[in-house]
């Protein structure tokens, strides 16, 4: 959790240095962090101010069949996890739906010579459209001196994060103060402070439809992943819990 702006060098130990310096612990090497400091120099305070915006979007997805809907062996059959249903461009929606029906709001589906066909071709929708574009905003401000009595440096920063997947956020908030200060020709004090926070929501992660990527790759194109995730009893709605009265 610190912020990589106050790095001022990173330093590799291996084998015996790093144990002589550290004992057992560091057996398999060590990593050292060195952050930054006031110079020992006479100058101004040295402050700075660095702002960076920046936008994510998905690069690549895999291709997703957009002509046969959900079921088996040509039949459509809501619920069913596979996509060997009919031709989209044969079905329409049942217009004497139950107006309770809860997994389409624009009713059941059924052929387009059905006697209760309401004429009107059944969506066939993109899951990727659940994908939004990510955003992150990152500032630090940081102020430095020095002199031939000692030095300071402090810094904060603050980064925000949405992701790709909608509800996906993270951020961190960083504070860190470095000071010395010279008491005599032999002796001087010093201090080194800092503090971190991190906050996320993590995208949901999981086998079928417990996890985002998976579920969207699987949902056939005749379900609606966008008029909800949940029923009015709580249970999650998706493709394969329902979809028939």
């Amino acid at each position: 959790d610190m912020n990589p702006e106050d790095i001022a060098s990173v330093t590799v130990l291996k084998g015996g240095a790093a144990t002589a310096l550290y004992g057992l612990r560091a057996a398999n090497g060590a990593i050292i962090i060195t952050t930054k400091s006031g110079k020992e120099l006479r100058q101004k305070s040295k402050i700075e101010f660095h702002t960076t915006l920046g936008w994510d979007v998905v690069s690549q997805l895999p291709p997703t069949q957009n002509t046969f809907v959900q079921g088996n062996n040509g039949n459509w059959i809501g619920g069913f996890s596979r996509s060997w249903g009919p031709n989209a461009d044969t079905l329409q929606y049942d217009i004497t739906t139950n107006p309770d029906y809860k997994w389409d709001e624009n009713g059941m589906i059924v052929g387009q010579n059905h006697p209760n066909a309401n004429g009107i071709p059944i969506n066939m929708y993109d899951n990727y459209d659940f994908f939004q574009t990510g955003v992150t905003l990152n500032n630090r401000f940081s102020i430095s001196s020095g002199n031939e009595f000692g030095n300071y440096y402090f810094s904060i920063s603050n980064l925000d994060q949405t992701g790709v997947v909608p509800n996906n956020k993270f951020g961190r908030t960083t504070a860190r103060l470095k000071a010395k200060t010279k008491l005599s020709d032999k002796a001087s004090f010093s201090a080194n402070m800092a503090y971190a926070n991190s906050r996320a929501n993590q995208i949901q992660k999981g086998s079928n439809v417990s996890g985002v990527m998976l579920g969207l790759v699987r949902t056939p194109p005749s379900f609606d992943n966008g008029a909800g995730y949940e029923f009015p009893d709580g249970k999650q709605r998706n493709y394969r819990n329902g979809g028939r009265v």
